[in-house]
Parts: C-alpha cells; sequence; structure tokens
C-alpha cells in the first residue's frame, strides 16, 4: 500500500516504481489497473508497461482504492 499526499496524483507506472519496481520475472506487457466503480462492480484495464517506457502507450491516473497487478511472465527475455 502506498501513502499519497492529499491532492496528489499518481500513475500506475509511478506506483509500480515507487513500490520498488519489477522483479526480474515481472510481466511488463500483461500488467493491468483493476478499479471498483462502486456500485459493486469492479473494472480490469489492460497496462503494458513495455509501451509506456518507450514512450508509445497511455499510462493510467490512479484513483482511490485501485489496485495494481503485475503478473509473472514464464520467460524473462
Amino acid at each position: 500500500t502506498l501513502r499519497l499526499f492529499q491532492d496528489e496524483t499518481l500513475t500506475a507506472y509511478s506506483a509500480i516504481l515507487r513500490a520498488g519496481g519489477f522483479a526480474r520475472f515481472a510481466n511488463l506487457k500483461k500488467c493491468s489497473v483493476v478499479r471498483d466503480l462502486g456500485n459493486g462492480e469492479k473494472i480490469q484495464m489492460p497496462l503494458n508497461v513495455k509501451e509506456i517506457q518507450r514512450g508509445l502507450g497511455p499510462d493510467i491516473v490512479l484513483q482511490g482504492k485501485d489496485i495494481v497487478i503485475v503478473p509473472e511472465s514464464f520467460f524473462s527475455f
């Protein structure tokens, strides 16, 4: 869990870096953000960190109670 200052904006990629970065076998192409819509419904938004690092893909601005998921990969290339 990351603590934020009031009115601080944080993206998913920045949150991952703040939490210590990626493990060796992290699957950077298959990350996601889970957002609670408040009505009992949740959505899962894809997050391709490889594209974000290259400046080719969008990052996601986090909202309260968002969960960032970084899955493991079977192979590290």
